[in-house]
């Protein structure tokens, strides 16, 4: 087993700031006495496949500096790989991101010397992953935060252009997507039994509490307690909508009435019309059609205060 590390550069996050800083952090990382080897990413996802040769070279420590897109890629690499248990690798991140949701959890610190300080001190703790499957279960996705179905995913569709504005750019795409988006019948079955049959607004599976920017949609959830928390926004009217943008920052929108929450391991949403239901996990988005989504308990190890 190698024990150097590994790290998942993306040049492009934090709208840029990632690549700008690198030279900085890796003179840091150099000065804090990391060995490590690294790969700068030069398109989408490549931090997958950065992980897995690693892997294979012996590698069984990684850092990500990037976003909560680069943790989102590192743990596909990891998670989708038989080299060895996922919960045998540390993941941890310097967070260059324009959401930086998942750190968020961990009070992971934002300033480098600190981020770099807290690696270096080696504490780390289980976490779930869950498993997105679409595509009658041939294509797969795992995500470290969240996922969702429905609007938060036309949202982050039509926002992706705009991630370099952070949290601004999804309060931006929330009220402008809110005037295009129509709530989609949906056939939901939560842990085996029949859970809803209706017009759904939204649906979040929730690992983590935050998404879009610091918004708290999931304000149950426990990262690491074996279950999901699922959020449903059933046939919400834009009114609703408009209404309760101020709770999603401290999670009481899940007070409206028509606002469900439970704790599950395994939901299957089977869509009436497959081409226009959307999924989307950790901020990127995944593919359309019926949805199956599975709790992985205590798969990922990551650095922690």
């Amino acid at each position: 087993m190698n024990n150097q590390y590994f790290v998942c550069v993306n040049p492009n996050s934090g709208a840029g700031k990632s690549g700008k800083d690198w030279p900085l952090i890796k003179q840091k990382l150099e000065q804090t006495g990391f060995v490590f080897d690294y790969a700068i990413s030069t398109r989408h996802r490549e931090s997958i496949e950065h992980v897995q040769r690693a892997l294979e070279q012996g590698f069984r420590k990684f850092i990500g500096v990037g976003g909560d897109g680069t943790m989102h890629h590192m743990v596909n690499g990891l998670m989708s790989q038989n080299e060895v248990p996922s919960a045998d690798v540390e993941l941890s991140l310097i967070s260059i991101g324009t959401g930086n949701d998942w750190v968020r959890h961990y009070d992971t610190p934002r300033n480098y010397d600190h981020a770099i300080a807290m690696i270096k001190a080696g504490n780390t703790q289980l976490q779930d992953v869950g498993l997105l499957s679409y595509n009658d279960g041939a294509k797969k996705e795992y995500f470290m935060n969240f996922a969702g179905i429905g609007y938060d995913a036309y949202v982050v569709e039509h926002t992706v252009d705009l991630k370099k504005f952070g949290q601004s750019a999804y309060l931006y795409g929330l009220v402008q997507c809110l005037f295009q988006f129509e709530g989609q019948d949906l056939k939901v079955e939560v842990d085996g039994k029949p859970f809803l049959d209706e017009k759904i607004f939204m649906m979040i599976a929730g690992l983590g509490k935050f998404a879009g920017g610091g918004m708290m949609l999931s304000k149950n959830a426990v990262i690491n307690d074996g279950y999901f928390e699922l959020t449903v926004g059933k046939d919400l009217s834009k009114k609703d909508i408009i209404f309760m943008v101020h709770k999603l920052f401290n999670g009481n929108y899940i007070e409206h009435p028509l606002v469900e929450t439970l704790k599950c391991k395994q939901i299957r949403i089977k869509a009436e019309n497959k081409d226009i239901v959307k999924a989307e996990a950790d901020g990127e988005l995944i593919g359309t059609g019926s949805f199956e989504i599975t709790l992985i308990s205590n798969a990922l190890r990551v650095a922690t205060l």
